[in-house]
């Protein structure tokens, strides 16, 4: 055991000497490379790895995308006075993630948890002069402590109760009981508010949204990778969490509320990077949804699929914004409910014809949230194109019962089936966001869509009372923005 503790430290540790040296993709391609060479060697039984199979992914996962995002890094700020000291908080934040990835003493993993909170800090103030960006981090890191605050008194509770910190251990323990203290239902609540806070759940996303001030690489980098963190200490923790009802209760009514509004407050955003920025928290709420009615190989796919795809978003938003103005100049007609609802139908029927293949069984929870994702799947239909739409479904349906079979083997036990009232709810969630999207893209000239889609393009003026509730409890000194620019924070961050 000490050899692989050693083993897979060395992951992280090329990072921080990377951090020493200011050394730039080189170091990330090293990380990659070392820890695909551990994953190899533990598939083929040449090491032993105590890594469950969640942190083996996160593993290649981080490592990956750190890689590609050190690599863009280079030409993107090329020729800029503060690359190496970006790269020296760069190569902080990738081993801190590591870390938890890593980790299995509950303290070690905070202290990394709180690096990572530092280490992005200093990257989303990369440019001080920016007043939005200056605000974004100041929230952030409000929001951060909170959520540093509430994991610690957490895992002080879970110490004083089982005098261990090993997340193995206490993994085993917690599936041996049938029931928790009140203590532990606790701790339990203050760990779902760690992941609610970590994931920028409504009302408190208002900082995802203005941090893509930041440069590039960091945006895709955060929306890629760091904010998937709530979701995997809630994996991680999860022998915890299917005992704690009320927990539970907290995690799929703000996950579901946070999923409906800002999945529709997404379709009414122009800018690019603010769309990204907002389906990013719908993502997020979605996937801890899943988390919430146990669900858990569907979630740890969830977490791979959308680390893969908003890296490549953000890394190519240039093209993007390319893509967006020719298609306003040269519409395609655009989506029809026809289309959309011949594509979702033909995504349902690819996965009933390869769940019945397989002969593997579906929870009614996976048949609620695949229902959502075949209507994605029928919007996508319309814009792809039906050959390359109907092979991006044949593959992620796929993709999907490769990671169920793979749960029932490797990774952690699945959670007892999710009560009536969580697929109540969850059904709830599902037609609201389906009725308020077919309202904002098809339910034109009434009056009721204008309202609608007023509210939405404000948020719901949610942010705007976080912000000025963040400001009154924890005042900062921000730089002076133009009027010119923007009378309105101007008027905000005025002292």
């Amino acid at each position: 055991m000490e050899s692989t503790i050693v083993v897979t430290a060395l992951v992280p540790l090329v990072y921080v000497v990377a951090m020493l040296r200011f050394w730039r993709s080189t170091s990330a391609l090293a990380a990659f490379v070392l820890a695909v060479a551990v994953t190899i060697l533990a598939a083929f039984n040449l090491l032993t790895l105590t890594l469950s199979s969640v942190q083996e992914i996160m593993l290649l996962l981080v490592t990956g995308l750190g890689w590609i995002v050190s690599r863009f890094s280079e030409q993107y700020l090329a020729g800029d006075p503060g690359q190496p000291r970006f790269y020296c908080w760069l190569n902080a934040l990738l081993a801190s993630v590591l870390v938890v990835v890593v980790a299995d003493n509950l303290l070690l993993l905070w202290t990394a948890w709180v690096a990572i909170s530092l280490s992005l800090h200093q990257l989303l103030v990369f440019y001080p002069e920016r007043a939005r960006a200056a605000l974004a981090a100041h929230k952030k890191f409000v929001f951060a402590r909170l959520a540093d605050l509430a994991l610690l008194v957490a895992i002080g509770l879970i110490y004083w109760q089982h005098q261990t910190l090993s997340i193995t251990a206490l993994d085993g323990i917690w599936r041996e009981l049938d029931t928790l203290p009140l203590s532990m239902q606790f701790a339990a609540v203050l760990v779902v508010i760690t992941a609610l806070l970590k994931c920028a759940q409504l009302p408190f996303h208002g900082w995802l949204i203005q941090v893509v001030e930041a440069p590039t690489p960091v945006s895709a980098l955060l929306h890629a990778g760091v904010v998937n963190l709530g979701g995997f200490l809630l994996l991680r923790l999860a022998g915890l969490l299917e005992l704690a009802a009320v927990a539970t209760g907290v995690l799929l009514i703000v996950a579901g509320a946070s999923l409906v509004l800002a999945g529709l407050v997404a379709v009414t955003r122009i800018s690019i990077k603010v769309a990204l920025a907002w389906s990013t928290v719908a993502q997020m709420a979605l996937m801890l949804l899943q988390i919430g009615l146990g669900l858990y190989a569907l979630a740890i796919l969830h977490l791979v699929a959308h680390s893969c795809y908003k890296a490549y978003s953000f890394l190519n938003s240039g093209s993007q914004v390319q893509h967006s103005v020719m298609a306003r100049v040269a519409p395609g007609g655009g989506l029809k409910l026809r289309t959309a609802m011949l594509g979702s139908l033909i995504a349902m029927t690819a996965y009933l014809t390869l769940t019945q293949w397989f002969s593997l069984p579906v929870s009614a929870a996976e048949w609620l949230l695949l229902a959502l994702y075949s209507i994605g799947f029928g919007c996508l239909w319309r814009r792809r194109g039906w050959l390359l739409s109907l092979g991006m479904i044949v593959a992620l349906v796929a993709l999907h019962l490769v990671f169920k079979a793979g749960a029932q083997m490797h990774l952690e036990p699945a959670a007892s089936p999710a009560g009536d009232w969580a697929l109540i709810w969850t059904a709830t969630v599902i037609a609201a966001l389906g009725a308020g999207g077919w309202l904002v893209m098809f339910g034109r000239n009434t009056t009721l869509h204008q309202d609608l889609y007023r509210s939405l393009y404000a948020g719901l003026y949610l942010d705007e009372w976080a912000t000025r509730l963040t400001l009154r409890l924890w005042p900062a000194r921000l730089p002076e923005p133009s009027p010119m620019l923007n009378p309105v924070l101007a008027k905000e961050t005025r002292p």
